[in-house]
């Protein structure tokens, strides 16, 4: 059976505290976590503020990047057995992906490119899996 995310039966607070775990088990640092939700921090001890904020003033864009984070955490870790393997594929360069590492589109900040990732990790699942 396939595990999927799905946000629907989830609040908001639930929503972004699985997006800030899923970047985590994505690899990200503190300060890469704050990027993946299009903030900016200079210390890892200032993510918990992020966390705070963003749970003060709920938004449709940082409950979509939590999703997509959900998401692309989900899929890597159907595509790829090892953690090594998954955070390999999180660091090479993609054509697709504008010769970027999918690491450095979700630190990037824009909600498009971190789509982006999640299409491409769509189509190669489907194509592996069917």
């Amino acid at each position: 059976m396939t595990q999927t995310f799905d946000d629907h039966y989830l609040d908001f607070d639930e929503v972004v505290d699985a997006g800030f775990r899923a970047a985590a088990s994505l690899g990200l640092k503190a300060t890469q976590q704050a990027a993946a939700f299009g903030r900016k921090i200079r210390f890892a001890v200032q993510l918990d503020d992020v966390k705070s904020e963003l749970h003060r003033s709920p938004s449709a864009e940082a409950r979509e990047r939590a999703c997509c984070l959900n998401k692309i955490d989900l899929t890597s870790d159907q595509l790829f057995i090892t953690r090594k393997l998954r955070h390999a594929w999180l660091n090479e360069p993609d054509e697709s992906l504008g010769n970027k590492s999918p690491r450095q589109i979700l630190i990037s900040g824009q909600l498009s490119d971190m789509r982006a990732v999640h299409r491409l990790l769509t189509r190669v699942r489907a194509q592996i899996i069917g």
